[in-house]
């Protein structure tokens, strides 16, 4: 099988501890498992880029030989116009929404309401959103080589399905590798 993975699965906490307990460990694990499967996993090299500000140098070289890191073919890639109109779509919904938020705050601002302000902003628009280009990577190259996508990232899975990918569910995530010789995978 296939896979693009997202940053994600090495840097949430409720995904990574099925294979390791920082960044770093998860990330070897994952790919010690994926070297010893016969599973193909792409990695964006943006995703690379940033998953390289959580794991030691070491365990960088080892995601460049035991994954495929390449960025998708932006150029020859086609998306349906439908899409980009439900996503501005979608983008102008969200920032009413944060504007109202502001804007009730502002009435009565504190140094406490302003740190609530900006999480609420930032929730309201960003949350079930592509809201990265490491996002977009992540989609278009599922797409371009035909792979499922494995993401913690809400905006990712619910774009990736709107594309038709397959995405895996994390809950999952481990089963990919039950059958593979010494894994001993948490549950």
């Amino acid at each position: 099988m296939k896979f693009v993975v997202d940053t994600s699965i090495f840097t949430n906490p409720d995904i990574y501890r099925f294979f390791g307990d920082d960044p770093d460990a998860a990330t070897r694990r994952f790919f010690e498992l994926v070297h010893a499967s016969r599973h193909e996993v792409y990695l964006p090299r943006s995703i690379k880029k940033e998953l390289d500000h959580f794991i030691l140098p070491e365990t960088s070289r080892m995601v460049e030989r035991g994954g495929i890191v390449r960025s998708p073919n932006r150029y020859e890639l086609f998306m349906p116009a439908s899409l980009f109109y439900e996503f501005v779509e979608e983008m102008r919904i969200r920032i009413d929404k944060g504007l109202r938020v502001a804007e009730r705050a502002a009435r009565t601002m504190s140094k406490e309401d302003v740190r609530a302000l900006r999480e609420q902003y930032r929730d309201s628009l960003r949350h079930g959103i592509i809201d990265s280009k490491e996002d977009m990577d992540v989609i278009l190259l599922a797409k371009e080589v035909g792979a499922n996508v494995i993401s913690a990232d809400e905006g990712v899975k619910k774009w990736a399905d709107k594309m038709g990918l397959r995405v895996m569910d994390n809950r999952h995530l481990t089963d990919l590798f039950r059958r593979v010789p010494g894994s001993e995978l948490q549950s």
